[in-house]
């Protein structure tokens, strides 16, 4: 498997990357309209300054509860955001169906956040290997 990382910590990895990526498009799909409204560009920038230290916390969740070794954790970072980055491609791809109730205008923040909240995932994995 992905060295030093059990099959089963793959699955679990991978399978709590899902789980994130679905809550969030439920909290984007029933707060959106609030959360990413063009006309409140306040609101959505204290979105992606929250979400800075809430994937932080997330990632460092996933590895504790995993018990993952710090050589191990850029893989197991890969590894929680994969899964939300493909079925980001087809979520954006798709806006309008996945998110009926979002103005158009708010389809750049949420693909910015997406991209933001996964590249904090693999910060996080690639610079908590070394303590």
């Amino acid at each position: 498997m992905i060295r030093n990382l059990s099959s089963e910590d793959v699955r679990a990895l991978f399978g709590f990357g899902v789980a994130v990526w679905l809550l969030a498009t439920v909290v984007f799909r029933v707060g959106g309209p609030v959360l990413l409204d063009p006309d409140a560009p306040l609101i959505v920038f204290g979105v992606f300054v929250i979400a800075v230290p809430a994937m932080i916390l997330l990632t460092f969740a996933a590895f504790l509860w995993r018990e993952i070794r710090p050589a191990a954790r850029p893989a197991a970072a890969i590894l929680l955001v994969v899964p939300g980055m493909l079925l980001n491609v087809v979520m954006i791809s798709f806006f309008g169906t996945f998110f009926p109730n979002l103005e158009r205008g708010s389809v750049q923040y949420l693909a910015g956040l997406l991209l933001l909240a996964s590249v904090m995932v693999l910060l996080v994995g690639l610079f908590s290997k070394s303590r």
